[in-house]
Order: C-alpha cells, then sequence, then structure tokens
C-alpha cells in the first residue's frame, strides 16, 4: 500500500521552460543606448523613490511641493528654477546622481538579459 502511494505522489519531471517572448516595450528599450534608457528611466521615477531611498528631509519635500515639483521629471525640467537653501539644492543633487548610477548598473543588467538573436 505504502509503494502504491509513494508512487502517487513522486514530483512531476522538471520541464525547462521557454522563455517568454520579448515585450514592444521591451524591445524597443533594448534598441535605447545606455543614456537615452537612463533618462527614460529617471524620469519615470516618482519623487516618492528619492524619499523613500535617501529619506529626503520633509523640509526639502514640503519646499519641492510647494514649487509644484512632484515628480523628478519636474525637479529636472525647474532645476535652474528652483528656489531652495544651497545646502538643500546639493543634497538633493547628489540624491539625484546616486540615482543615476543604480540606473546605470540596472541597464548593465538589463541588457545582460538580451537574446543574442538581438544582439
Amino acid at each position: 500500500m505504502k509503494r502504491w502511494l509513494s508512487t502517487l505522489f513522486k514530483p512531476a519531471p522538471s520541464v525547462p521552460a521557454e522563455p517568454l517572448p520579448p515585450s514592444p516595450d521591451q524591445l524597443r528599450a533594448w534598441e535605447l543606448s545606455e543614456a537615452e534608457w537612463v533618462r527614460e528611466k529617471l524620469m519615470k521615477t516618482p519623487l516618492n523613490r528619492l524619499i523613500t531611498i535617501h529619506g529626503i528631509p520633509v523640509k526639502i519635500k514640503m519646499e519641492l511641493a510647494a514649487q509644484g515639483v512632484s515628480n523628478i521629471q519636474e525637479l529636472v525640467q525647474s532645476w535652474d528654477t528652483l528656489r531652495i537653501s544651497p545646502p538643500y539644492r546639493a543634497m538633493v543633487g547628489s540624491w539625484l546622481e546616486e540615482l543615476q548610477d543604480d540606473l546605470q548598473k540596472q541597464y548593465a543588467e538589463f541588457t545582460a538579459t538580451k537574446p543574442e538573436r538581438l544582439a
């Protein structure tokens, strides 16, 4: 009886899964240069990501919000006209540089997934 039961619960042989075909967004992203890819990702990053990762002080967040900045794209576009104190400007600038560095590392990982037939 035990032998019969053990045959019921044997694990199925593993079958290697076929990789899914790349999505149109992935195909388009693989065609971008590193600079274009990083910039596109940076511009789509919500300002809350900077706040979450770096713990932007509430004072800076409130200053940016008071000036209508809610995402990184608006932050970058209005960088020259923002009225924030120099120490805070330096902090936000360094956080943006760190985020850009992180995105460049992600780009390297992303391009490593590019199928050879598309390379």
